[in-house]
């Protein structure tokens, strides 16, 4: 699977996220647990997201979100198109999970009460 990060900064002084960069990391999920690497490499083998990839980074479970929306009838998906990425032919796909069917939820001190995602 091909990962990609949008990462986003906003200084003190400001109101609004500005985008910053994007990460583009290879994840594959094996044996119950996730693997990075970096694209164009033949090797996925690093555990540790933050040492696939340079400055600021979360250590979300990328395989495992993806595994729970892609199980079962959750998402509805689009096909969007395709394209080279690194020279190779790649597929863009859409999805959408109806809030009813959604299993992930944000908690903020922020929210008076949790949203599902």
């Amino acid at each position: 699977m091909h990962g990609t990060i949008q990462r986003s900064l906003r200084k003190r002084n400001e109101r609004k996220f500005r985008p910053e960069d994007t990460v583009r990391l290879n994840v594959a999920y094996v044996g119950g647990k996730e693997l990075f690497g970096q694209p164009g490499q033949t090797r996925i083998d690093q555990s540790n997201v933050a040492k696939a990839a340079s400055g600021t980074i979360e250590s979300g479970q990328f395989a495992i979100f993806l595994k729970s929306i892609m199980r079962g009838e959750r998402a509805t998906f689009v096909f969007l198109g395709s394209t080279k990425l690194e020279g190779k032919k790649t597929f863009h796909f859409g999805y959408q999970v109806p809030l009813e069917r959604s299993v992930c939820s944000i908690r903020s001190k922020c929210l008076r009460s949790n949203r599902r995602l």
